[in-house]
């Protein structure tokens, strides 16, 4: 069966402002790859497995651990000479790079995270994969690897849930998903700063744990002056693997000291930005006693355009304006400044 994907309005595939990454520049670039074979998932071709994996039941504890994934994945490779070749399918496995690939030693890694869900009607549903993909091209373009048509990979991500996607989440899973990792890494063997000459896409599909409630409530510890996730002019706002593995010495540290995770402030002020790796909120009310939902703006460019943002802007909109309440996107959250500055008093031990 086919998944069925939500329609949205997807989120911008390049940052204004920044002039390697307006609109016209990335036009440019898929424009100067035009004579170059482009992503084409009507070329896939198919090798099943001849060694298919037992689905765990859902009390197994692999479930949980985000390191079973389904029998296939998707790959394809890009060259700067001929650019993409020919997608496969095949048998869920290692695959071989060089040590002196770029990935490994400059970070040229971006990707993205999405759900395919079991509906209690018996269908499988895809969130959103538009804006997933146009975000990958985005952070593609940020980070100097290979450009292609958003909707061919939408088709790849289809086509793999096809083949798996009734087997690993079968119409007895109502209610339950598949977590989809497309992943792009710079593939050139050859040590230098430079841009990768060859590169990689692939799909895989694996379990995750469900999000439950935090009794008590989560606890988040507001991160320091000696140590930014993210700032103006960085790249905050792509999904690279570099945003990523520099934030998990501070997680540590707040997980020690009895928190669930990391509370990123920026600057003097202590502006709020994300918490942990996710996008944060917060309700208010107003004298008026009107609600109010704030949170982090993208102009900034500090912050990650995330799909689950997006739909909850959206949702809050339509519902806040029918209770008589409103939204907004401040350019920080300025009720966060004395709230930092006293977390990062007591820390201190003041």
């Amino acid at each position: 069966m086919s998944p069925s994907a939500v329609s949205a309005t997807p989120p911008q595939a390049v940052v204004q402002g920044n002039p390697d990454l307006s609109a016209d520049a990335v036009k440019a670039k898929l424009s100067s790859a035009a004579s170059l074979a482009p992503l084409d998932a009507s070329k896939l071709t198919r090798t099943r497995t001849t060694t298919p994996r037992t689905v765990p039941a859902l009390d197994d504890p692999i479930r949980n651990v985000s390191s079973f994934a389904t029998d296939h994945m998707i790959t394809c490779t890009w060259n700067v000479n001929s650019g993409w070749g020919i997608p496969e399918l095949k048998p869920y496995g290692p695959f071989s790079i060089m040590p002196t690939a770029s990935v490994l030693h400059y970070a040229t890694e971006c990707f993205e995270g999405l759900k395919c869900y079991r509906g209690y009607d018996g269908k499988l549903r895809l969130f959103r994969p538009d804006c997933n993909a146009k975000r990958l091209l985005m952070s593609s373009a940020r980070i100097a690897l290979p450009t292609f048509d958003t909707a061919e990979v939408e088709k790849l991500i289809t086509e793999l849930v096809a083949v798996d996607g009734d087997k690993f989440l079968p119409k007895s899973n109502a209610g339950k998903f598949l977590y989809l990792r497309p992943t792009m890494i710079g593939t050139q063997a050859e040590l230098g700063v430079q841009t990768p000459n060859e590169a990689m896409l692939f799909i895989i599909a694996t379990y995750m744990p469900e999000l439950s409630e935090t009794p008590g409530g989560m606890k988040l510890l507001a991160s320091q002056n000696d140590i930014v996730r993210a700032w103006p002019g960085g790249f905050g706002f792509a999904k690279v693997g570099a945003n990523y593995g520099p934030s998990l010495m501070a997680q540590q540290e707040a997980r020690r000291l009895g928190y669930n995770q990391v509370l990123w402030l920026l600057g003097d002020e202590a502006q709020v930005t994300e918490a942990g790796a996710s996008n944060f909120f917060t309700v208010m009310r107003t004298k008026e006693g009107k609600l109010q939902l704030i949170t982090a703006p993208l102009g900034d460019k500090v912050i990650l355009d995330g799909v689950t943002r997006r739909s909850v802007i959206q949702l809050v909109k339509e519902r806040l304006a029918k209770e008589g309440g409103s939204w907004r996107r401040w350019r920080w959250w300025r009720g966060s400044i004395l709230w930092g500055r006293l977390w990062r008093r007591r820390r201190r031990g003041g």
